[in-house]
């Protein structure tokens, strides 16, 4: 991952800001950086990318177990994105149109495919929020996700 940050050029650092954490629903601190996606033509585009790790205790007969949850979010400036990138990420994210052995399966394994939230938020920010694990291949797949999808704002 470290190979990863660098090539991309993102520097994380915490964020302790509680309005960060109140647009992503959590208490965790999340580590953040200023990012550009690049785009296929050459545009450049800021986002805001945050990411955050969230550890449960599960008990066990002798021993505890943990299990560390992993979450990838980016952050959108007002009128930077166009309605129909909205469109898509918020379609994306919806589950309600997953067949049954979907819903089966995302049951028992973790889906890092589909975002688990995309909203436009009251200030007119745009966000879009992953589980994930922490694996470059996962990460890269979200970039790529973005370059194919975005349009910008008109």
């Amino acid at each position: 991952m470290r190979d990863f940050y660098r090539e991309h050029s993102i520097f994380l650092k915490k964020n302790e800001s509680p309005k960060i954490r109140e647009h992503l629903k959590t208490d965790e601190i999340p580590y953040c950086s200023q990012w550009n996606l690049t785009l296929a033509d050459g545009a450049q585009i800021p986002i805001y990318w945050c990411e955050w790790l969230i550890i449960t205790e599960r008990p066990g007969r002798t021993t505890a177990r943990f299990q560390r949850d992993y979450y990838l979010a980016f952050f959108f400036a007002p009128n930077t994105v166009s309605d129909d990138f909205m469109r898509k990420a918020i379609e994306f994210s919806d589950k309600s149109k997953v067949g049954a052995m979907q819903k089966i399966k995302d049951q028992f394994t973790l889906d890092t495919h589909r975002p688990y939230r995309a909203e436009r938020l009251a200030d007119g920010t745009f966000l879009i929020c992953w589980r994930v694990l922490k694996r470059r291949d996962i990460y890269e797949s979200k970039i790529e996700w973005l370059r194919s999808n975005f349009s910008a704002s008109l």
